[in-house]
């Protein structure tokens, strides 16, 4: 998800923009995720990309602040 919205986690993670712990928090939130079947439908949808996260994603708000810090 955070590769089809263009949010770069890892990097930001690296330059101290957030975070390292945000990682592992996206992973463990991502896969407590109640929304599977929609996210692999929406990830199939997007595979070109998009602008922003399904307002389902749990991670949605992390995504944000990686694009925007």
């Amino acid at each position: 998800m955070a590769e089809a919205v263009g949010a770069d986690v890892v990097q930001a993670a690296v330059e101290g923009r957030v975070p390292e712990t945000a990682i592992r928090t996206m992973v463990v939130t991502c896969s407590r995720c109640q929304s599977v079947g929609s996210c692999l439908e929406w990830l199939e949808e997007h595979a070109a990309g998009a602008q922003e996260a399904p307002d389902y994603c749990l991670n949605k708000g992390l995504f944000e602040r990686v694009k925007g810090a």
